[in-house]
């Protein structure tokens, strides 16, 4: 019974220690619950019997009140975590789209780039091909004969064209004979591969005769390895079965093998699905030939007719010439026509000087590009030497951190080891102190008998001064506790006024994001207005076409009544007055009609001059949303700041939670302590009241005897007699009693010296403890610079990678993490002390929150990267624009060139037709009028497609902009939350404030209690005689549960006085009862230094027990700090791997950087030989015989166009 009530007690008191140290570092601690009254508890402390128990029923209820307010902010703050996540989560969604978004940027990019190249080398290859035409054409007139006169170089592409479908025409029926092959399904797995390898190295042809050859010889070995696995594969199909029956797969075959035929199969079905692409990607490429083939032909064609109708037409002047030189009567025409001539050829002197000045421009040109491109491929020798010498310093990095990731795996498995044969002697020591712990709870048992017996002779004991001594503490600890709660009004007070801060700077940030949400909407209103007038100005240029195809149809018409016309006049030689006069009505109605048509020409070009404003005004509407959408990305920064405040203030209120849980376990478990304690205290004093009654009836009876003694003492002399014969009797029992005493102190000082072998043992294990952690210290000494040295590697990686600002913020996140660890250390120190069922809580509970802090560290990780990738991604992005605004400028720059060029070679070929100028004039002008047109159906195209990426930009706005209403709403939502939360906190600071007042006035009433309280203890000890004494042990019982080990000597002495007083009455009362006096002081004595030596006896083995769970945590902590040196060792190999894909990456940049290069490089040597074929042509090409453009069989004006990229990508 004493070792138990002496347990609480020192459960107790470090309990209030503990609370006392922790209480003033908590922050978010309340209690909604309202105390009770003392009538509505029913509590009333009436007598001093039931004040304890009425207290401690007090303070259980205060406690549960606690416990349950704090498992509802609890929950409120699981809550709170639970949208914090989903917003990380939609944070992160953004995040992914955004990364998308820019992939399709990319992706765009790249694809429109290669469409530029290709349509720029397609251009160059026709021009150059009809630029040779026309100068063989016009310079080898009529020296060559009609088999040599045809171009060259086409019939060279057309043989080419044709040895490439021959070869494609081969390489598909070698291929249909694969498919064709019934043996595939059957065949084994390597001459699958074979045959899969092979085919898949066949898919990338080239136009090489050597290429085509091996590839050629590849595909027929495949085929012969198909058809020998189909050979072998005959025999095996047609064998007869030697069985009883057929069986099923799974019993006629083991699953291994069909489980192997069956993937197989499925590696050979998409062998059979990449040929069958394949095979539609080689029809597709053979149609593609073809058509490009018959152009060739019909162009060529076309170019025979104009040089034969051209050959025709200049032998038909040369006669004409002929006879008008012969003619007498037509001198003045031939003086006329040879001063034409004569204009004519200055005219063409002057521009043949203007295109070689051209030609200078362009050669200096070249020379500035190709310096350019000589500096640029320094650059990039340069990077990449630099990026060689990075990689190779990278690798001997991670060949070191290897190296010693090896060591600590060796060390780690070292400690492992010395930390089983530590687990080992701890739990030989375990079995020790079992042994131990069996033979102390035998000298208690032994403890508890005596004192039983003992406990019988302190019945006369008083403990009223002990009852008001813990009245005061009670006092004095509920002064504590108002100060402690005064204390925790104030700082949350002080977190209601952060918060209102805060609530005014979100509700600053709301008001900013609906300005910019207002703003977005009139800009969406803006471009909306725009498409409208977009589509509207789109359905006018629609209708204005139309009826510029109609006015174009009329005029074929008209131009082919015309060439009726002139054919009649050629044949009316003689007729030329009326000649003149038709030809005269014609070209003016033919005037009129050209000016109609210049006219509206030029409206269309009007109106196209205001579609391109229009487009410009929307470029700079998608401007200034990018700029928005900016702003949005700063507001989205700004609110990710703010998630990270929010998120260090959860971290902390878990913190909080963390210690309310454990003062929580902690009142839990004094809870049942008390309980039981209430109840054996019960019990105690229904034994002591039905004692007490027994005494009360003892006592009446021994008044009787003590007057029936005082009456009769006279008499009976023999009494007295008899009475000495039984002071005799207790004098040798009580000698008796101090040799047992005697016995026990032996018995004791054993005891105490095994305890104090105990103690060394324990001593000796604390110093071998202490040398392992000193050696766990040293180890993670090593692992802390082996840790800044991976830092140090990782920040030169992203001063490689990224900016400065990403290793500041770096650092304080490692920095953070490193004060966290402290904090968390310093916490694990603190809570060495509790008990063992706590230390368990708690240490998993450090484990989640560990676990939950790497994952958050990852996130964030995740995160840096994906801004520091997306900022390179719109640096790259930005670049590319720049680059592709360039290659167009220089590109139309070099296409107005081309136009301008090829414009003065027909106003030259034009001009120098001197007989049929006027009609040649006008056919030239209604050529030109039909290019135009055709120009301004390619720029509506255009038009068209940039239209339909305007939608779709805009539709992209339109749910970034959706995107941004829900991130508005949900920030309104977190705001109308916190607003909520700040008026439950003021509820709650009210109804803390109304617990005090009720507190103050209990604290009042319990005064007054008190003073009631000690009048009736000073009655009490006036009125009590030796009924007191039962009812004073029982109270000295409850104060051993309450009192620490310190008031226990006080608690003797007063005993003692208590005793010598009891003495004094009963010498004064009873003068013949002086011996058992004396003998009973002696026991008191005796008693006092046995209960001495049991305290002793108790204090050491609690020292043992508290050693032992001391050493016990050591061990899980070391236990804890290896697991997580084995997750930072994992973590490292990550980051390993992290940084060999990251090598990798660069590898593959690097390729593509070279690839781009060669290509550059190329575009440009080609560029360079074609301005030197063209400058030699122009140097070439004679003045005189140039080759007109007008048909002698049709009469009409032909010009060699050029074709659009529309129509490329439509025959494409």
């Amino acid at each position: 019974m004493e070792n138990r009530s002496r347990s609480v007690e020192k459960k107790l008191d470090e309990l209030l220690r503990e609370t006392s140290k922790e209480r003033p570092e908590k922050k978010f601690y309340s209690s909604n619950a309202e105390p009770k009254s003392s009538e509505d508890s029913g509590i009333q402390l009436t007598t001093c019997d039931d004040l304890p128990v009425r207290l401690n029923d007090v303070q259980q209820l205060l406690n549960e009140n606690r416990i349950q307010s704090l498992m509802k902010e609890n929950a409120k703050l699981n809550g709170e975590l639970k949208s914090m996540q989903q917003n990380e989560a939609e944070f992160e969604n953004a995040a992914r789209e955004v990364r998308t978004f820019l992939l399709r940027a990319e992706e765009d990019k790249k694809r429109l780039m290669n469409r530029i190249e290709k349509l720029t080398a397609n251009e160059r290859v026709l021009i150059s091909e009809i630029e040779r035409l026309k100068r063989r054409g016009g310079t080898n007139g009529g020296a060559r004969p009609p088999s040599q006169k045809k171009s060259g170089s086409l019939e060279e592409h057309v043989a080419g064209l044709e040895q490439d479908r021959d070869y494609w025409k081969s390489q598909v029926e070698l291929l249909s004979q694969m498919l064709t092959c019934p043996s595939i399904v059957g065949s084994r797995s390597t001459t699958n591969k074979q045959g899969g390898s092979r085919v898949s190295s066949a898919s990338k042809f080239g136009r090489g005769k050597a290429q085509k050859d091996e590839r050629g010889s590849r595909i027929e070995e495949g085929i012969k390895a198909l058809q020998e696995a189909k050979k072998e594969a005959k025999p095996m199909k047609y064998r007869p079965s030697t069985g009883p029956g057929l069986l099923p797969r799974s019993r006629s075959l083991p699953r291994e093998q069909s489980f192997e035929e069956s993937l197989e199969n499925q590696k050979l079905r998409l062998e059979r699905d990449e040929l069958r692409m394949l095979l539609t990607r080689f029809e597709k490429r053979i149609q593609e030939i073809q058509d490009n083939v018959q152009t060739l032909t019909k162009e060529r064609d076309d170019l025979h007719k104009l040089y034969t109708d051209a050959k025709n037409e200049i032998h038909r002047l040369h006669h004409d010439l002929y006879d008008v030189q012969n003619a007498n009567s037509r001198r003045v025409v031939s003086q006329e026509v040879t001063a034409r001539l004569q204009a004519d050829l200055e005219r063409a002197r002057r521009e043949i000087e203007q295109l070689t000045a051209e030609k200078d421009n362009l050669a200096a040109k070249y020379k500035k590009t190709t310096e350019m491109e000589s500096v640029d491929k320094q650059r990039h020798s340069k990077q990449m030497d630099y990026m060689e010498k990075a990689l190779c310093e990278a690798t001997t990095e991670r060949d070191e951190v290897v190296g010693r990731i090896g060591q600590l795996k060796r060390r780690l498995e070292e400690l492992q080891c010395s930390q089983v044969q530590i687990e080992q002697r701890l739990s030989e020591r375990n079995e020790k102190l079992k042994k131990s712990t069996e033979e102390t709870n035998g000298l208690r048992s032994e403890l508890e008998a005596r004192q039983r017996i003992l406990e019988e002779t302190e019945v006369k004991l008083v403990a009223a001064r002990q009852r008001n001594s813990e009245l005061e503490a009670v006092y004095h600890r509920a002064e504590t506790s108002i100060e402690e709660l005064s204390r925790r009004l104030q700082v949350e007070r002080e977190g209601c006024e952060r918060l209102q801060s805060e609530l005014q700077e979100a509700a600053c940030e709301r008001a900013k994001m609906q300005q910019e949400m207002e703003e977005l909407r009139k800009a969406k209103s803006q471009l909306q207005k725009n498409n409208k007038y977009l589509e509207k100005k789109y359905m006018v240029t629609v209708t204005e076409r139309d009826e510029v195809n109609s006015n174009c149809n009329r005029l074929a018409t008209d131009i082919k009544s015309l060439e009726q016309k002139l054919k009649n006049a050629e044949g009316e030689i003689a007729s030329w007055t009326s000649k003149f006069q038709l030809e005269r009505s014609a070209g003016e109605s033919l005037a009129e009609r050209y000016a109609v048509a210049e006219r509206r020409l030029e409206e269309n070009g009007f109106r196209t001059q205001d579609l391109t404003n229009e487009l410009r005004e929307n470029q700079d509407a998608r401007y200034q949303l990018e700029r928005q959408v900016k702003t949005l990305a700063d507001n989205v920064e700004r609110l990710k700041s703010n998630v990270e405040r929010l998120r260090e203030e959860n971290e902390s209120l878990k913190t909080n939670i963390d210690l309310a849980n454990k003062d929580k376990v902690k009142l839990e478990a004094l809870i049942e302590d008390l309980t039981a304690s209430n109840r054996q205290l019960a019990r105690d004093r229904e034994d002591v009241t039905h004692r007490h009654t027994v005494a009360r009836e003892r006592i009446a009876e021994l008044e009787a005897d003590v007057r029936s003694i005082e009456a009769d003492l006279k008499r009976q002399t023999e009494v007295a007699n008899k009475e000495r014969q039984m002071v005799a009797e207790l004098r040798r029992q009580n000698e008796t009693m101090k040799q047992r005493c005697e016995d026990l102190d032996s018995e004791l000082t054993e005891t105490i010296n095994k305890h104090r072998n105990v103690e060394e043992r324990f001593h000796q294990a604390e110093v071998r403890a202490g040398q392992l952690e000193r050696e766990l210290r040293l180890e993670h000494d090593d692992y802390l610079q082996v840790r800044s040295r991976l830092e140090a590697t990782e920040e030169q990686r992203d001063a490689e990678e990224a900016s400065l600002a990403n290793r500041k913020l770096m650092a304080q996140r490692i920095s953070d993490l490193e004060a966290q660890l402290t904090s968390q250390l310093l916490e694990l120190k603190e809570a060495r002390s509790a008990l063992d069922e706590n230390a368990r809580v708690l240490a998993r509970k450090e484990e989640q929150l560990m676990t939950s802090q790497t994952a958050e560290q990852s996130l964030r990780g995740e995160l840096a990267a994906a801004q520091s990738s997306l900022r390179e991604s719109r640096r790259a992005l930005d670049g590319g624009e720049q680059e592709s605004a360039r290659i167009r400028d220089e590109l139309s720059s070099a296409m107005r060139d081309l136009q301008r060029l090829q414009t003065e070679l027909h106003e030259t070929v034009d001009e120098r037709e001197s007989l049929k100028a006027r009609a040649d004039s006008y056919l030239s002008e209604l050529a030109r009028q039909e290019r135009l047109l055709g120009e301004r159906a390619r720029d509506r195209d255009l038009l068209a497609e940039q239209s339909r990426a305007a939608a779709e930009d805009a539709e992209v706005w339109r749910t970034r902009w959706t995107e941004a209403e829900a991130a508005a709403a949900t920030a309104r939502l977190h705001s109308d939350e916190s607003v909520a939360e700040v008026v439950r906190l003021r509820d709650a600071l009210e109804a803390r404030e109304r617990e005090l007042s009720q507190c103050k006035a209990a604290l009042e009433k319990a005064e007054n209690q008190i003073q009631g309280l000690n009048q009736q203890i000073s009655e009490a000890t006036e009125a009590a005689g030796l009924a007191r004494a039962e009812v004073e042990a029982l109270a000295s019982e409850v104060s051993r549960l309450r009192d620490s080990l310190v008031r226990a000597e006080a608690a003797r002495s007063a005993k003692e006085r208590e005793a010598v007083h009891s003495r004094v009455e009963a010498e004064e009362a009873r003068a013949k009862l002086q011996t058992t006096e004396a003998a009973l002081l002696q026991a008191n004595e005796s008693a006092a230094a046995e209960r001495e030596n049991a305290r002793n006896a108790s204090l050491l083995l609690q020292s043992a027990r508290e050693k032992e769970h001391t050493a016990t945590l050591e061990a899980q902590e070391r236990m804890n700090e290896v697991i997580m040196l084995r997750e930072r060792a994992v973590i490292a190999e990550e980051r390993m791997d992290a940084q060999q894909r990251e090598t990798a990456r660069l590898y593959e940049r690097l390729a593509e950087t070279e690839k781009e290069a060669s290509r550059l490089s190329r575009s440009l040597s080609t560029e360079r030989f074609e301005r030197e074929r063209l400058s030699a042509e122009l140097r070439s090409v004679p003045t005189t015989n140039r080759a007109s453009g007008y048909s002698g069989s049709s009469g009409r004006y032909t010009t060699s166009r050029l074709r659009s990229p529309r129509r490329e990508k439509d025959e494409t």
